[in-house]
């Protein structure tokens, strides 16, 4: 598991964090409950995936990001990994979506049936908009005036 961010205040009032928590690595605390609830071995760090390995031999990759910049940086890693799928989870002010697909890589190319990818079925999702790449994250206080409640 991999994230950049720490856990703020803020991060408490929308997602499973608490106030104990606030300036841990969100990758780590993560992977740390996951691996004492199911018995796993996760590694959690705290990275931008343009800092990983590029040609990194990857099964799954989960992207829970909330700006198109993070989208953009996670297609273009995948595309240029032997990674064997992405799982995009998003979410907007009333609804949330989750896509599997598997990039078209080295890894994935040649198959004779492929699930596509959350940027080619919905390329938008990926272009440069100043206003939403500037919005404040899903777990900002001003999101609680623009989503429902539990969208998050």
């Amino acid at each position: 598991m991999i994230d950049p961010d720490t856990i703020s205040e803020t991060n408490c009032a929308r997602q499973p964090f608490c106030r104990t928590e606030i300036g841990f690595p969100k990758a780590i605390v993560l992977a740390h409950r996951i691996n004492l609830f199911w018995g796993l071995n996760l590694q959690g760090i705290q990275v931008q995936i343009q800092h990983l390995k590029k040609g990194s031999e990857v099964d799954v990759v989960i992207g829970c990001v909330d700006t198109r910049k993070a989208r953009r940086a996670i297609d273009k890693w995948v595309l240029n990994s032997r990674v064997l799928y992405w799982l995009d989870l998003g979410n907007s002010a009333s609804s949330g979506q989750f896509v599997l697909g598997q990039p078209k890589n080295s890894a994935n190319r040649k198959k004779k049936y492929r699930l596509p990818t959350v940027a080619e079925l919905y390329p938008e999702i990926l272009k440069r908009d100043k206003k939403d790449d500037d919005q404040p994250s899903c777990s900002a206080a001003e999101a609680l005036t623009r989503q429902e409640p539990f969208i998050n």
